[in-house]
């Protein structure tokens, strides 16, 4: 079963091919986390950055979605607790999109935790 869509991407194709990979792999990684049932909290303290997005809707700030740096060192990817995946290596770009539900299920329970500590 496919887990992931590829939307679009820019660069060469040995690089594109390598890209698709990665994430491929990435998000594999992030399945095995959701299959084991692994607390939000123990899957971030394995993240190497999270960025939080918001934006301001009505005069009060809202989350749009949270940036999971999964893979950094070679090419770079972020998964997006929306469910996209953005991978980098130099000047190549690869956008995915997640369509497990037992995945996209475990990133709203990662951003529900996100949400909780950041009221805190």
């Amino acid at each position: 079963m496919r887990r992931i869509r590829f939307l679009r991407g820019y660069g060469d194709e040995e690089s594109l091919r390598m890209l698709e990979e990665a994430v491929e792999a990435a998000v594999e990684s992030l399945a095995a986390e959701a299959r084991r049932d692994t607390t939000p909290s123990d899957f971030l303290s394995n993240i190497l950055g999270i960025r939080q997005v918001r934006t301001i809707i009505g005069g009060k700030w809202e989350t749009l979605h949270y940036e999971l740096l999964v893979v950094s060192g070679g090419p770079t990817i972020w998964v997006r607790t929306d469910g996209i995946v953005e991978a980098f290596w130099g000047d190549t770009e690869l956008v995915a999109e997640i369509t497990d539900k037992k995945i996209l299920g475990f990133l709203r329970e990662v951003e529900d935790s996100l949400e909780e500590a950041a009221e805190c």
